[in-house]
């Protein structure tokens, strides 16, 4: 449930809410503070677990931005890069791009200085390379799938003795994607289907007379400088002669293992030093890359020797838990490309020291050397503390301003020690101008818990009935922990230890509680999603609903959800989607008034907002929106909401399996409920000129208590507008349509009101 704070006082106000288009849904503009109080330039990126990084013009300035596709999730973070090179996470850019489901890498292949899109097939499963065309639509980027008419699909493709067959590459695998040859166009190195040996496949359109906007390939080699990857160590047979394939020295029970074998990634660059390229091989059965080096001729590539945890570098090689894969791109804009090692498993148990970038250097020899950057990149950056994240906005010192709890499964460095926690962040800002700071990496000490729980979502709420909050904890394994506030200040937490599990309570798995009393019978109630569905008179559901029976100081449950007044089938809400094996779901309730908001993240992403009058369980809630703003901040999404600036619309937290939190503003508009308050129609309010064209000054007695809160309503009582209003200031109302209006000013007691007429020349 939404706390909100106004002026000095606290407290659950009712709320009446509509949705406007006056304001963006965007990135929040608030700075975050990490660790040794260093500013994060990317918080609400958030965070990274199995990277894909290319660079691209995304805004048209001339600067080669970065482009991260994270493949748990399926989700693009665009960060645009500046003049001094710095970088701007800007999540506006990801409705521009496909959506892709497995792998993407930017090139461009026409050399029009647009960069493409190369990426597994939108076709769920298909392998093969799909090309999406950057092209410049109304001066802004945009692009357009290159289709094959004569080809079934449209991916790459060529040609199979009379007929024509796909560019293999497994959805996976990571295939390389760049001018092999050196003769102006851009080839691919990718895995054969059963992963023994690279396919070279040459792009001809050069050498048939056709320009470099044209895609025509031929396989060129199936067995690309002659190695063989092993099926039972990090190394690869290597041939005896160029021109030949090293399948002839395996021995066959090897071969049989590497036909089981499927996983692996590739990168060619100049590694030594001398023009020709090298090739770095990641696989799913191991945790390096392999370097083989290329003695070949330009024409003819021949691999003669291989450093095993390439690179190796002071004693530290490389060492990221399975299945990894290199990239070499520019990272700070200064021309020179540097390399980049990440994870290629979406579920990656390695959740720090992660994504390593190495500088390349060129010696006293003219030699490449690879220098050790760092180990954490961009990740140091943003708000993360491991993957699964779940926000909580909620006031956890009595300070009046908002501050951000975040659940996660915590960070572990090896896959094999998960370190579940809850992390506080403390505004240290205003009440219009929030800042947060890390505070507390283990609130309440709940990596005490990690033998029992792998992952907290926190809730707060008033679940007793005594006039203060408590806090309600869901783990993956469908159970509460019950923290009971003992303050005797109602504006204070001050939580006894936890009860786990709470009240025999359990769901399927991944219970996400949301506190609220649904009935108003001053009770909390408890609204939990998680992790499968239910069937509720044969239809899907998702949203679970247990009433507290109990009394004031004593919460009570019956642990049936199916069993009434509870309900399996909260709302009749339905958020499996086709494509996703589980439902996940995770509530968050707002009072509106007479009517509750309910907001939902899901599997796939979507943040899904729904309104109801009724408190009967039953009953069907009513649809306001779908994939809210087009929102896209990957799998398993859980929300919060708060008004952190008091300019009457609400902020949004949305936390994903892959890590981090993203704050956005909203075009929810938040108003307190005249009804509650002395209304008084007074004098005491003068506004002028009346009526309006651009600006309204409005003068107020001084009896008027300063710090209020200024709400224009339209004719039919919609709220049109609501800011936090000094004396002396002047309001913008150019953008209201000609019509009569009312103006409220509300204090912390009373609500002034007044009207005023808007004209539009």
């Amino acid at each position: 449930m939404i706390m909100l704070f106004r002026s000095s006082f606290m407290g659950f106000l009712m709320l009446s809410m509509c949705f406007l288009s006056a304001q963006d849904v965007s990135i929040a503009d608030i700075v975050v503070e990490g660790e040794n109080n260093e500013v994060l330039a990317l918080p609400f990126a958030g965070g990274l677990r199995s990277p894909q990084f290319s660079t691209a013009d995304l805004n048209l300035d001339g600067i080669e931005d970065m482009v991260i596709y994270d493949k748990d999730g399926r989700t693009i973070i665009p960060l645009i890069r500046d003049n001094d090179g710095s970088l701007a996470f800007d999540p506006s850019f990801r409705s521009i791009f496909p959506d892709i489901p497995s792998w993407m890498l930017m090139r461009d292949f026409n050399g029009d200085g647009i960069k493409d899109i190369f990426c597994s097939p939108t076709t769920v499963g298909l392998p093969g390379i799909e090309v999406h065309k950057g092209v410049i639509v109304d001066g802004a980027l945009s692009f357009e799938l290159i289709k094959f008419p004569t080809w079934d699909f449209d991916i790459l493709f060529v040609p199979l003795g009379s007929t024509i067959t796909q560019i293999f590459a497994s959805v996976i695998d990571i295939p390389d994607i760049k001018d092999i040859d050196q003769d102006g166009d851009l080839d691919i190195l990718s895995f054969e289907p059963s992963g023994r040996t690279v396919y070279f496949y040459s792009n001809q359109a050069l050498e048939l007379g056709f320009t470099a906007d044209t895609l025509i390939f031929e396989l060129e080699e199936s067995c690309y400088g002659g190695v063989v990857e092993s099926g039972f160590s990090q190394e690869v047979t290597l041939s005896t002669s160029r021109g030949t394939c090293a399948s002839f020295l395996v021995a066959k029970d090897e071969l049989v293992a590497n036909n089981r074998h499927s996983g692996s990634t590739v990168l060619s660059m100049d590694v030594i030093g001398d023009t020709l390229p090298e090739m770095l091989l990641g696989d799913i059965s191991y945790d390096g890359l392999v370097m083989l080096t290329n003695t070949g001729i330009q024409e003819e590539a021949f691999f003669t020797d291989q450093e095993v945890r390439f690179p190796s570098v002071d004693n530290d090689p490389i060492d990221i838990e399975l299945f990894i894969s290199g990239y070499n791109e520019d990272i700070d804009g200064d021309g020179d490309k540097e390399l980049i090692i990440a994870p290629n498993d979406k579920f990656a148990s390695q959740t720090i020291d992660h994504i390593w970038t190495y500088d390349i250097v060129q010696n006293a020899q003219d030699e490449k050397e690879f220098q050790l950057l760092e180990k954490n990149f961009l990740i140091n950056d943003m708000i993360y503390h491991g993957p699964n994240s779940a926000p909580l906005f909620f006031d956890f010192d009595g300070d009046e301003v908002i501050d951000l709890l975040i659940g996660t499964s915590g960070l572990t460095p090896d896959g094999r020690d998960p370190s579940p926690r809850m992390i506080l962040y403390k505004n240290i800002g205003t009440s219009t101008n929030p800042r947060f700071a890390l505070e507390d990496e283990d609130y309440l000490g709940m990596s005490e818990f990690r033998t029992t729980s792998l992952h907290f979502a926190p809730s707060i709420g008033d679940i007793d009935g005594d006039g203060d909050n408590d806090l309600v904890v869901g783990d993956n394994n469908g159970r509460l922990y019950f923290f009971e506030n003992q303050s005797s200040d109602s504006d204070v937490l001050q939580f006894a230890n936890p009860i786990y599990p709470a009240w025999d309570i359990k769901v399927s798995a991944w219970a996400k509680p949301e506190v609220f009393d649904y009935n108003k019978d001053g009770l909390g109630d408890l609204i939990l999603g998680e992790l499968n569905f239910n069937s509720v008179n044969g239809k899907r559901n998702s949203l679970n609903y247990f009433q507290n029976q109990g009394s004031v100081g004593l919460p009570s449950f019956d642990i049936d959800e199916t069993a009434s007044p509870n309900s399996a089938g909260l709302g009749c809400v339905d958020l499996k989607v086709d494509g996703s094996f589980n439902n996940f779901s995770a509530p968050s309730l707002i009072e509106s008034g007479e009517e509750y908001i309910i907001a939902t993240g899901s599997a796939l992403g979507d943040i899904n907002l729904y309104t109801t009058d009724s408190q009967t369980p039953s009953d069907s809630f009513d649809v306001r929106s779908i994939s809210y703003a087009g929102i896209s901040e990957g799998d398993q999404t859980i929300l919060s909401f708060a008004d952190l600036d008091q300019d009457g619309f609400l902020e949004m937290a949305v936390g994903n399996r892959r890590g981090g939190v993203a704050i956005y503003t909203t075009d929810i508009i938040v108003d307190i409920e005249s009804s509650n308050l002395n209304v008084i129609d007074t004098d005491l309010i003068n506004v002028y000129p009346n009526p309006a064209i651009d600006f309204l000054q409005i003068q107020i007695d001084e009896s008027i208590d300063q710090d209020s809160r200024l709400v224009i309503y339209n004719a039919t009582g919609q709220a049109v507008m609501s800011t936090p209003y000094r004396r002396g200031a002047s309001i913008n109302v150019a953008h209201l349509k000609s019509g009569q209006y009312a103006l409220e000013i509300v204090t912390r007691s009373e609500t002034y009101t007044h009207q005023f007429i808007k004209v539009n020349p």
